[in-house]
């Protein structure tokens, strides 16, 4: 046999055997084939032979579905206890694991709150001395709108406020400079309000000169006023009148429109009427038409959706089957007896051991990530580098140890001592694995220079 031939079913294969298609598929073909003459029925006699011909096919159409249902119910018990194994397999592990995570995450928490309290008692610190410093920039804009002797008392106190280490520590010369543009500003802020006020005393002496004039000139109009009111009043009772005539023609035109109106109406009305029913009439024919559609659709959708869930749970059904087998492949593999083959080594990630050859059993795991590892990863973590030494030779020392088994106890030196035998190439072998595994510390610079 070819090395990619197989004996294994397709799944349209298992399909055909579950159904019995190779005995089956002949047998339909002639039931088609002698029915295949019933064309037209005019008579009782053709009308009999049809329902005969159509009930035998009903029969093997409910035998074939009976043996379908059959294979789908046996499909969904296997798939049900692969579920239920599989729960059971990981209930042995998952208390462990929740229980492991929890003591790592609730000492990551203790060194995360630590750090986290440090980092805020700084910030704390340092907002502290900020929110000084911004206290005494504050002073600009509470003193804003202050006269010019308050904003001479806040100079004075400014300049009297103390600014040292103690308060200000590594930020005190912020501080200076916050007090010096502070002061800069507060005596901008005061001559300006020195200015304004001599401004407001100008402002209001303005001010009552020209209240005085604003009554003369009140008085003048209050008497102009009065001559407009009684103008307006008699132009008012003059338009009212014009108002009053042209109402009443307003009102007869009004009275004369909304008859019209009503006539058109009720013209309009009759129409719609009657245009309505026509559209209600159709509107129920469209109903009835769309209906009909809509049912031959559904029926349509019902068949298509039953023949995708068939393929469905058969396509499902397959690719459990190719897990099933590549899970058994890749336990068989990691469980192997041997050891991983090839030479063992250190790889180029400090702490983790390497092999020329791939690991079994593990795809898609990162044991194979040559280029990350500088090999097929036997282990890693390995803290100390005697250890890993070891660990790296011990492949080595297996092999020579088994072949130095197999040379004492094999048969035709079954008399002899072991000084009597020539074990010179094994014993080169065994020492050259206990140099492998031997880990001289590399001389740092400094401890030779001491």
């Amino acid at each position: 046999m070819k090395k990619n031939e197989t004996t294994e079913l397709t799944v349209v294969e298992r399909a055909a055997l579950a159904l019995g298609t190779s005995e089956r598929e002949a047998k339909l073909a002639e039931l088609v084939k002698q029915s295949a003459t019933i064309v037209e029925i005019k008579n009782n006699a053709a009308r009999d032979q049809a329902h005969g011909a159509a009930m035998v096919l009903r029969t093997t159409r409910v035998e074939i579905e009976k043996a379908g249902k059959a294979a789908r119910e046996d499909a969904t018990a296997f798939s049900k206890a692969v579920i239920a194994e599989e729960k059971r397999l990981l209930a042995i592990t998952q208390p462990e694991e929740t229980r492991l995570l929890e003591l790592r995450d609730a000492w990551d928490e203790r060194i995360a709150a630590e750090k986290r309290a440090k980092v805020e008692a700084e910030a704390r610190r340092i907002a502290t001395i900020r929110d000084r410093i911004d206290g005494i920039r504050s002073w600009v804009p509470t003193m804003a709108s202050q006269s010019s002797t308050a904003l001479d008392d806040a100079i004075k106190t400014m300049v009297a406020m103390p600014i040292d280490v103690e308060h200000f520590a590594e930020m005190t010369g912020d501080a200076e400079m916050a007090r010096g543009e502070t002061l800069e500003k507060l005596r901008a802020m005061q001559a300006a309000a020195v200015d304004r006020e001599t401004e407001a005393r100008r402002v209001a002496e303005e001010a009552a000169r020209l209240a005085a004039e604003r009554s003369a000139f009140e008085e003048e109009q209050r008497r102009a006023a009065a001559a407009r009111a009684e103008q307006e009043r008699k132009d008012a009772e003059a338009r009212a009148a014009r108002e009053v005539e042209e109402r009443k023609q307003r009102e007869a035109e009004e009275a004369a429109r909304r008859e019209q109106q009503a006539r058109e109406d009720a013209e309009r009305r009759a129409k719609l009427e009657a245009e309505e029913q026509r559209l209600a009439a159709e509107r129920a024919e469209m109903a009835r038409r769309q209906a009909e559609l809509d049912r031959a659709e559904q029926e349509a959708r019902e068949r298509e959706e039953a023949a995708l869930r068939e393929a469905a749970e058969l396509s499902a059904r397959a690719e459990a089957d190719r897990k099933e087998r590549e899970r058994a492949e890749n336990l068989a593999a990691r469980n192997a007896p041997q050891p991983t083959g090839g030479t063992w080594s250190i790889g180029k990630m400090g702490g983790c051991i390497v092999s020329t050859e791939p690991i079994a059993g593990c795809p898609g795991s990162g044991h194979n990530d040559v280029e990350y590892y500088g090999g097929h990863l036997i282990c890693e973590s390995v803290w100390r580098p005697a250890d890993a030494h070891v660990l790296a030779a011990s492949r080595d020392m297996f092999t020579v140890l088994t072949l130095m088994v197999e040379q004492i106890t094999h048969p035709a030196n079954a008399e002899h001592t072991l000084g009597a035998f020539s074990l010179g190439a094994r014993i080169a072998e065994a020492r050259a694995a206990l140099a492998k595994a031997t880990y001289v510390p590399e001389v740092q610079p400094e401890a030779a220079a001491a």
